[in-house]
C-alpha cells in the first residue's frame, strides 16, 4: 500500500477496495512496459523489455539475431526495428512484426502527448494489440 500512503501523504484522498496489489499484476506490467517504451522512445534500455510482450509475436530466434545485430552494428534499436533493409540484413527471418513494432512505439510517442490520459490509454491498447 505505498502509493496509497503517499497519496494520503500528499493530502489526496485514497479508498483502497482491494488488498491485491495490481503493479504486480502480469497484465499491468506487460501495459507498463509498452508505456515506457513509448515515453522513453528510442531508448534501448525500455524498447528491449517491451520486444518480449506477447502481443508483439515476434519470434524468439528473431529477437535473438536482432540484439546481435545491435551490438555489432552499435546503433540504436528503434533504427534496426524501422529498417527492412537491415533486419533482413540481421537474418531476421519474417521483418514485418518488427517494422509494425517500431511503427506503433513512434505512433503512440507522438500520441501521448497530444491526447488526455484516458483517451491515450484506450488508443494505445487498441493500436498496440494489447486487448
Amino acid at each position: 500500500m505505498g502509493l496509497a500512503r503517499a497519496l494520503r501523504a500528499r493530502g489526496i484522498p485514497v479508498v483502497v477496495r482491494s488488498e491485491e496489489n495490481l503493479i504486480s499484476d502480469r497484465f499491468i506490467t506487460a501495459l507498463l512496459s509498452l508505456l515506457r517504451a513509448v515515453v522513453f522512445f528510442g531508448d534501448d534500455e525500455y524498447v528491449v523489455p517491451a520486444l518480449y510482450l506477447d502481443f508483439f509475436k515476434l519470434p524468439a530466434l528473431d529477437r535473438y539475431r536482432l540484439f546481435r545485430a545491435r551490438a555489432k552494428e552499435k546503433i540504436p534499436l528503434i533504427e534496426l526495428l524501422s529498417s527492412k533493409k537491415m533486419l533482413e540484413g540481421a537474418g531476421i527471418s519474417k521483418p514485418a512484426p518488427f517494422l509494425a513494432v517500431a511503427r506503433i512505439l513512434g505512433l503512440l510517442h507522438d500520441k501521448a502527448r497530444n491526447m488526455p490520459l484516458n483517451t491515450f490509454l484506450d488508443f494505445a491498447t487498441n493500436e498496440s494489440g494489447y486487448l
